[in-house]
């Protein structure tokens, strides 16, 4: 199975990057948080923020992009802007990169 902390967040060819890419705007202060070296600041999170979106989204619900609103905003979003914001946008090979890491996933993984 990919790992998030291996092929997801970190700079790796066909890999989306998302601590690089997604870390200029998402931190801290602004989720969802790449900053955080675990993907359980992502999995079953709920978005919360109140925005456009609504708060009920989950960023990541493994096994199921359809309502994974991270797969979701760099691919078609439901609410909002596509992401990155401005573009440009993940190609084929990082968005598949991030649908298999999501629909690996089992219910308590963290990674």
């Amino acid at each position: 199975r990919l790992s998030y902390h291996l092929n997801i967040l970190p700079d790796r060819p066909g890999g989306p990057y998302l601590q690089g890419i997604c870390l200029e705007c998402h931190g801290p202060g602004f989720p969802p948080d790449f900053s955080a070296s675990s993907a359980s600041a992502v999995i079953y999170v709920y978005a919360g923020s109140g925005g456009i979106c609504s708060p009920y989204f989950q960023y990541i619900v493994p096994k199921d992009t359809n309502d994974s609103l991270i797969y979701l905003k760099l691919t078609d979003p439901p609410c909002g802007n596509r992401m990155p914001y401005g573009g440009p946008y993940f190609d084929s090979a990082r968005i598949n990169r991030l649908a298999r890491w999501i629909l690996e996933l089992s219910y308590g993984d963290t990674d």
